[in-house]
Order: structure tokens, then sequence, then C-alpha cells
């Protein structure tokens, strides 16, 4: 019924007025609403910049908060801590939108995530090839780089989708 696309406010009154749903006696309450109701159905070009902006910015994980995020957080003090790791997000994928919404990987097999942890936990050296089949973002590949590269010699994790 009412044109979002339209910077015209008139529209909206023209739309209750129309309907019988006031009398004149509430005209200037209505005149106030519409405008109001107008600037938040309307565009709001700084808004739309700014999203741009916060999804351009790369963002900054913490490897430790996904095991503590699915209570894996019995952790060695002694392991090496592993840095925060920074990633690129698309702008409106479901995945990117999670992985803002959270501040963790999109990374949850409980298998992958027991196991990256005994390797980092253990402290492992050897060099280790990590294949990710279904990859989403790429942060669960990231997430796994970041908690071994502290101690693995040499360490390569593919990606595949």
């Amino acid at each position: 019924i009412i044109n979002t696309n339209s910077n015209n406010n008139r529209d909206i009154i023209n739309i209750i007025n129309t309907n019988n749903v006031i009398g004149s006696e509430n005209r200037k309450r209505v005149d106030k609403c519409s405008l109001l109701l107008g600037l938040l159905l309307g565009s709001w070009p700084l808004i739309e910049q700014l999203r741009a902006i916060f999804n351009r910015a790369p963002m900054t994980l913490h490897p430790l908060r996904l095991l503590r995020y699915y209570r894996f957080d019995k952790l060695s003090v002694s392991s090496p801590q592993p840095r925060p790791l920074s990633m690129r997000l698309l702008s409106d994928d479901s995945v990117s939108l999670a992985i803002r919404a959270h501040l963790l990987p999109f990374c949850g097999g409980p298998f992958t995530l027991r196991w990256i942890r005994n390797l980092w936990q253990s402290m492992y050296a050897d060099p280790i090839t990590i294949i990710e089949g279904g990859a989403e973002a790429g942060s669960c590949s990231l997430w796994m780089a970041a908690m071994l590269a502290p101690s693995v010699k040499k360490l390569r994790v593919v990606s595949v989708e």
C-alpha cells in the first residue's frame, strides 16, 4: 500500500485519508507521524555507506574463542597461544553474516575441532597438509592454520568449495 521508494510523505497521508481512518481533528498528529514514518521507510545513504565500510573492513577472530564456544576449552597452559587471524568477508553472504555476528569462524564439526585442539596442545611439529572440503568462507581453514602455526614447521591448508 505504501510506496517506500517515494520521497513524498503525502502518499502516506492520502492513503490514511482515503480509508477514513482519521478525522480532521487528528490531521496535525498524522502529519508528524507520517513524516517520521517516511524517514524510517526511506533510503538512508549515510547508513548504507556505513554498512558498506563495515562490510569491507577485515574481521579479526581469536582462535581460542571457538574452542571455548564449543566447550573444548580444557586447554594446556604450555601450548603456544595462537595469534588472532584476520579475514575479509563477503557483504551479503549468510556465512559471512554469521561470522560477523558471532565473531567466530564458521567451523563446528566436533571431530575437526578436537583433532586440531589435540594437535595444538601436543605442539605437533611435523609437516602436515590439511584439506577442507566445503570451505564456505574459508574461516575454518584459517582457524586451523592459526591454531597450528606456532608449532608446525611446515603447514599447508587447502580449502575446496
